[in-house]
């Protein structure tokens, strides 16, 4: 989920444990780079409108039939709840949050083995977006129905923030062995440490939008949540 400001109140429906202490990084903070913004939305737009949208980001394109080859074969899916008559203000958040959401799939399902089905739903109540390991995502906020979020929040579906994450968290590092390897591969550092809270890991956990310049940064998040699944089965 997105953590609110320091002292700000709880969100209704958030995950009971959220914790947002000052020291962790502040998510999403509608800095979104340019090649991951979506389009303003007209009212009443179609549904499936937009879904197209950052197709062109960056110079890395997630592809299974030509391109650059994915190499990994995820099966991560999601289904919209829609209203019955929708108002044009929810077909605008739908065709927002489908493009979010395909763009994001596009990666999960490219560098990560991850098997999920995500319930996902257009909630305006939530100031953010949340996710959770039940298998929920919800978006309230315009400004967080962008792939950088949606991202972020299918890996808290995938278990960050879950109950097999926190006890990998010790002295504010990530302990699990098969991330932490990943993350010393990719940085070439031998002595890299993820960091984290009860809900968040940095670096690549996605929190700010602002952290991203370029799809390798989503590949590494993919690439760690990834391997955080085999540390959640020890």
């Amino acid at each position: 989920m997105l953590p609110a400001e320091p002292g700000a109140p709880a969100q209704g429906g958030a995950e009971p444990s959220a914790v947002a202490p000052s020291s962790s990084p502040r998510e999403n903070d509608g800095n979104l780079p340019e090649q991951f913004a979506a389009p303003e939305m007209q009212a009443g737009a179609a549904p499936d409108a937009g879904r197209a949208v950052g197709t062109d980001a960056g110079p890395v394109e997630p592809s299974t039939d030509g391109g650059v080859r994915c190499p990994a074969q995820g099966s991560v899916t999601y289904t919209l709840a829609r209203a019955s008559a929708p108002t044009p203000e929810e077909q605008a958040a739908y065709a927002r949050i489908d493009a979010a959401m395909e763009r994001a799939l596009e990666f999960y399902n490219c560098y990560t083995s991850i098997e999920l089905s995500v319930r996902v739903s257009y909630v305006p109540g939530v100031a953010t977006a949340d996710g959770n390991v039940n298998g929920s995502l919800r978006f309230g906020s315009p400004d967080a129905m962008n792939p950088i979020t949606a991202m972020h929040e299918i890996g808290h579906v995938a278990g960050v923030g879950g109950p097999r994450f926190g006890p990998l968290i010790v002295g504010g590092i990530y302990t699990g062995p098969s991330a932490t390897a990943v993350l010393r591969e990719l940085t070439t550092d031998p002595t890299a440490e993820l960091h984290g809270d009860t809900q968040h890991f940095w670096p690549y956990g996605l929190n700010y939008t602002s952290e991203v310049s370029s799809d390798e940064d989503l590949i590494r998040h993919c690439l760690i949540v990834d391997a955080m699944q085999a540390d959640f089965a020890r």
